[in-house]
């Protein structure tokens, strides 16, 4: 049975009915995975139930323009059709994302670019869909855009009124480099920064460029 879905992430949350007690799989803390640890991913690629392949961190926050938020581990553990929704491990046997595509030129199979959602974004959206006390997702209320090539931050297009971003005086055209003392790389960055870090009451300060000037701002989410 499928408790809900959150298709800008590419995640849902099923129920299935089992007697007697099962075992499970715990999360890592994914913010101590680095570029070089080992990975096991599990699935059923092409329907071969129970696989287990390896690998290591290839790389890790990479976005590829699939889903709205992102926040993906690249592994070089080999990811195939079927194997979308199964975790990726670690040495330990705790998760540390949740297998969701590959890139595969000419649909030929695994190359060793596999992506899989970091587990910090997967507790996140798993939290808000069985709904276990977090608060609203948090909205600022502003659109923005990306900088040109090169560019590190996003740029302010629209405040929208009696939002979190007008509340907290940011205007069009603000160049917003930083949230939370983390430099913002691009949209993506920024997005899955916030929706992994905080909810709606939530405050914060974020750090923009305005009129070649350096300001912090105070801003809390609503």
């Amino acid at each position: 049975m499928v408790i809900g879905t959150s298709k800008a992430t590419d995640i849902a949350v099923l129920k299935v009915a089992v007697e007697g007690k099962v075992p499970f799989l715990q999360f890592a803390d994914t913010s101590k995975v680095k570029v070089g640890h080992y990975t096991i991913a599990i699935g059923a690629p092409l329907s071969l139930s129970h696989t287990m392949t390896t690998g290591v961190v290839s790389f890790k926050g990479r976005k590829l323009g699939v889903n709205n938020y992102e926040d993906f581990i690249q592994t070089d553990a080999s990811i195939n059709p079927g194997n979308s929704g199964g975790p990726l491990l670690n040495i330990n046997g705790l998760v540390i994302g949740v297998n969701d595509c590959a890139i595969m030129p000419g649909g030929n199979g695994s190359i060793g670019l596999n992506f899989a959602i970091d587990a910090k974004l997967v507790q996140r959206i798993l939290g808000t869909l069985l709904n276990k006390g977090l608060k609203e997702r948090p909205r600022i209320g502003m659109t923005v855009e990306e900088l040109p090539k090169g560019g590190k931050g996003v740029k302010v297009t629209a405040v929208f009124k009696k939002s979190a971003a007008e509340a907290a005086g940011i205007k069009v055209g603000d160049i917003i480099t930083a949230i939370d003392n983390t430099p913002v790389q691009d949209i993506f960055h920024f997005q899955a920064f916030v929706l992994t870090n905080f909810s709606g009451g939530d405050s914060t300060t974020i750090e923009i460029i305005r009129n070649k000037k350096k300001l912090e701002i105070s801003l809390t989410f609503k």
